[in-house]
Formats: structure tokens, sequence, C-alpha cells
């Protein structure tokens, strides 16, 4: 897989962070699906938070409040990766391939040194 955070260009989206590529050998095309693989949607999300914590070092991923999967995704296919107006915790996060939306999507964050008391 080829994740790419050095290709903003002027004529990408505001937000622009970078884009990926999920090959047609990758592990999770098997049976998903045969004769039209599909990359499946968590793998999608997965590679996105990848790139919107390579842009936040200092931050860890808490939680997923909402994703909404619009459109497939196939092998082979650039996948840009936006990063919408948000607040310091929460983001808003899309993926668009060929000028179509495929994901959409908000995740919360939180400082590594932000650990939640332990319940016990």
């Amino acid at each position: 897989m080829t994740i790419d955070m050095s290709r903003a260009s002027p004529a990408e989206p505001a937000g622009h962070l970078g884009w990926f590529v999920i090959p047609a050998d990758h592990p999770c095309l098997p049976g998903h699906f045969p004769g039209r693989p599909l990359i499946p949607g968590a793998v999608l999300l997965d590679e996105a938070i990848a790139l919107v914590l390579a842009q936040h070092p200092a931050r860890r991923l808490t939680s997923v409040v909402a994703c909404k999967f619009l459109a497939p995704v196939a092998p082979e296919e650039r996948v840009d990766v936006c990063m919408c107006d948000g607040d310091r915790d929460t983001v808003a996060l899309s993926c668009i391939v060929s000028g179509t939306t495929v994901l959409r999507g908000t995740i919360r964050l939180a400082d590594w040194d932000d650990v939640p008391p332990d319940p016990a």
C-alpha cells in the first residue's frame, strides 16, 4: 500500500492530508468479492485515520464518532484524504476517489498523556 502525504497541490481541496492506494494483492481482498474486488470500509477508514494521526503525532485516536461509506472503492484507485474543520479533539474527514466522496467520518483525538482514570 502507498501512503503519500507530500503530494498536495493547489488543485487539491483545502485540508488535503495526502492519499493512499490499496494494491490488488492486499490480503483483505480475497473473498471481498470474487470477480469484483472491493476495498472493505474498515481498511479505508484505517488508512484515513493513519494520515490524520501522521499530521498529529502527539495525538491518539479515542473513538470513531461517525462513519458513512458512500461509494465502493476498487483496488489500485487513488484515495485522497481531506480533513475538514473541527475543534482540537474532534476531526471531520472525507475520502475522495476521482472527485466522488466515498467516505465521510468524524473521529475523536486526545493527547497521549491524557490517559483516562482507571475505573477500578
